[in-house]
């Protein structure tokens, strides 16, 4: 009886020294897969390779440039040296860290990777929508299987005309922005109607309220079928074309906001005049997010594409409206109002590599934006070279710690004439040059 205790003992005292040992062991990640291909719409899926992965460990994956956290994805399977998810990764590059965590809380500390594919025509994904999308009987939107279906921007309708107000207006930028959404607000144009500042102010008594830090810049919805005499064709080019200058002047005097425009093509051959300062959002629907856009009359380039009507997204019960920005998720996030999470990107996370980025806008006129990765602290340079090789600017030349930053090249007094430039960012053994162009 003493003998089997005894042995009881020893076994109990071998059962808790294995669990403690067991929760102290440290997860390490090597490297991590994406397979068949990174950068697929589609869920695919995504391993984890390393060592001493636990069973009723957790992953957590972040996306480092839109500060997306994703965390307790279910596990398909696990050994002591993989672990295999099911993600679904943007279409455009992105930034992202993983993270395992043992039972005990034992993390691995946080293993940065890209996503990045080759097709220059890089693009995110979002839609637009108005109150269609939940007038009874229709389901609510469910706001967060809306994101984790690839969503990530979102423009609603706010106003139209002088005195309508969609009814889901508030509700929609509230509930999108909780669910980490990029949310932004329109205005349906009645140019034949209303005059034009009345119709601006009208839209910012509704929507002025989310024309802030946060979210994404206003947007003049000009369109309907021009065939119709009644519609705003009807008013000639000239007199359209001031129309829409000054509903996007008084915006943007009242809020400091540059609108968007959004419209068909053949307003965009239609408007005259310098609208074209302003960035487009084109509608042509052609069900491919990726595919170019061309004879875009004044504007030499779009920044948004409306592609489908009839879309087809996890938590809307009804088509919607399907929209790509022509970028990367961080040029996505560059249009964001006072940028809130660019000092969180750029402060808090030190990149596995070397990075510079494609100037956003571009072409552009007067400033674009260039954002750049240092893994290590060293000195850093990035001049601009016109085609013959001339550098007729210095933007960074110092030295730089270990760190995610962004810089400004601005046109200012510099003659500079439409056409074709170059930019270098030159940092150790790292070097890359990319084109930028002026269009003035």
């Amino acid at each position: 009886m003493r003998k089997n205790s005894l042995l009881l003992f020893i076994s109990f005292i071998f059962f808790v020294s294995s669990f403690n040992i067991a929760q102290t062991v440290t997860p390490t990640i090597t490297s991590v897969t994406v397979s068949p291909v990174t950068g697929s719409s589609n869920a695919q899926p995504f391993y984890i390779n390393g060592t001493n992965f636990l069973t009723g460990c957790t992953v957590t994956l972040r996306d480092i440039t839109t500060g997306l956290v994703i965390t307790n994805r279910a596990i398909i399977s696990q050994s002591s040296t993989q672990i295999q998810l099911s993600i679904k990764f943007p279409m455009a590059a992105d930034n992202w860290t993983v993270e395992v965590i043992n039972p005990g809380n034992i993390s691995s500390g946080q293993f940065y990777f890209q996503i990045v594919i080759s097709n220059p025509l890089n693009y995110v994904l979002g839609i637009d929508i108005s109150h269609y999308q939940s007038d009874p009987p229709l389901a609510p939107i469910k706001w967060d299987e809306v994101k984790k279906s690839g969503v990530k921007f979102v423009f609603t309708k706010a106003t139209q005309g002088t005195s309508y107000t969609d009814r889901f207006f508030n509700t929609y930028m509230t509930d999108g922005n909780n669910a980490g959404l990029l949310m932004g607000e329109y205005h349906f144009a009645n140019p034949t109607s209303f005059n034009a500042i009345d119709e601006a102010n009208h839209f910012l008594t509704v929507a002025g309220q989310f024309i802030k830090k946060g979210y994404l810049p206003p947007v003049l919805d000009l369109e309907d079928n021009p065939s119709n005499s009644s519609y705003p064709s009807n008013m000639g080019s000239v007199a359209l074309s001031a129309w829409v200058e000054l509903w996007m002047s008084t915006v943007k005097q009242q809020t400091g906001v540059d609108p968007i425009i959004y419209t068909n093509k053949y307003y965009a051959s239609f408007l005259s005049g310098s609208l074209n300062k302003y960035l487009l959002w084109i509608a042509y629907y052609d069900n491919n997010p990726s595919s170019p856009v061309t004879n875009l009359g004044i504007w030499s380039n779009y920044t948004f594409k409306q592609f489908s009507s009839t879309g087809n997204v996890t938590g809307i019960s009804t088509p919607v409206d399907e929209d790509a920005f022509k970028g990367d998720s961080a040029s996505l996030y560059s249009l964001v109002i006072n940028n809130p999470l660019r000092v969180d990107v750029e402060n808090n996370t030190v990149p596995g590599s070397y990075y510079l980025s494609q100037n956003f806008p571009n072409p552009f006129n007067p400033t674009t934006t260039i954002r750049y990765s240092v893994p290590k602290t060293g000195l850093v340079t990035i001049n601009i070279y016109d085609v013959l090789g001339e550098k007729i600017a210095s933007l960074v030349n110092e030295e730089k710690q270990a760190g995610n930053y962004s810089i400004q090249f601005t046109i200012g007094s510099r003659q500079l004439a439409s056409g074709i430039y170059f930019y270098r960012m030159t940092a150790g053994e790292f070097m890359q040059t990319k084109k930028l162009i002026i269009l003035k």
